[in-house]
């Protein structure tokens, strides 16, 4: 989704998945990501534009927001 210049996304989790398993930004986007954990414990990271979610439990969530400074 695409508000005002904002590139909206949820991400869920399960073991051994993401999904969607691919984005995709172009630079200077600004990205909101809700991050979801279906099972077990996982981050989300995107370590090229030092972006990181904490460690969450089944069932938990966090949202990330950024700046692409890369496509």
């Amino acid at each position: 989704m695409v508000v005002d210049n904002l590139k909206e996304f949820t991400v869920t989790a399960q073991n051994f998945s993401f999904l969607p398993n691919t984005i995709v930004v172009n630079s200077g986007d600004k990205v909101r990501i809700t991050f979801k954990n279906a099972e077990g414990f996982h981050d989300f990271k995107i370590d090229e534009l030092n972006v990181a979610s904490k460690v969450l439990k089944s069932s938990e969530e966090e949202i990330v927001e950024f700046v692409a400074e890369k496509a």
